[in-house]
């Protein structure tokens, strides 16, 4: 199982989304050092594989697989 930490948003810092806190950009995301499971949830294809493909390159990120 997993818990939420909050959201990652470049233009709602300190905002919250759906009741979870935005708890940084994604300069943030990329800069952790802690083990955490991430979730890219971008409708553009182009831009959510781009942001990936980024963020991959923090062994600390985790990318589960996930059903909806």
């Amino acid at each position: 199982t997993y818990s939420i930490l909050g959201f990652v948003d470049d233009s709602l810092c300190g905002g919250k989304v759906n009741g979870y806190p935005v708890v940084g950009n994604l300069v943030w995301l990329a800069a952790q050092t802690k083990k955490m499971a991430v979730v890219v949830a971008i409708g553009n294809a182009v831009v959510r594989k781009r942001i990936a493909s980024e963020l991959m390159k923090n062994a600390n990120l985790m990318f589960p697989s996930l059903v909806a």
